[in-house]
């Protein structure tokens, strides 16, 4: 499986490339502080979802959670459901806050 630092994210992201930002964190979590772009579907929620996020099946999909756990959970089903540019964001969020954007709130 595929690991994404956010700093190679963040030149995905100023580059323009195509990709979806799928957010696995519960919520509460995503009301402290969020990566703008994501979709958000709570890791226990994807398998019943899948249809939403669908037409990424042959795209690039990067998952991110709090802290790289729980995306790299969502990865691997996406990839075993038929999604073939899968990438797991490292560090998740608390990364992304420490390297990249330092407005997001540490939990």
């Amino acid at each position: 499986m595929e690991e994404l630092s956010v700093l190679d994210y963040k030149s995905m992201r100023d580059n323009g490339d195509e990709h979806l930002l799928l957010d696995v964190r519960e919520a509460n979590e995503l009301a402290i502080c969020a990566i703008d772009g994501h979709v958000h579907i709570p890791m226990n929620d994807v398998p019943a979802r899948l249809d939403e996020i669908a037409e990424w099946k042959e795209k690039i999909v990067v998952c991110q959670c709090r802290s790289g756990k729980r995306s790299q959970s969502v990865q691997a089903f996406l990839l075993q459901n038929g999604f073939t540019k899968v990438f797991n964001l490292t560090g998740g969020i608390l990364a992304w806050g420490q390297e990249v954007d330092n407005s997001i709130t540490p939990y």
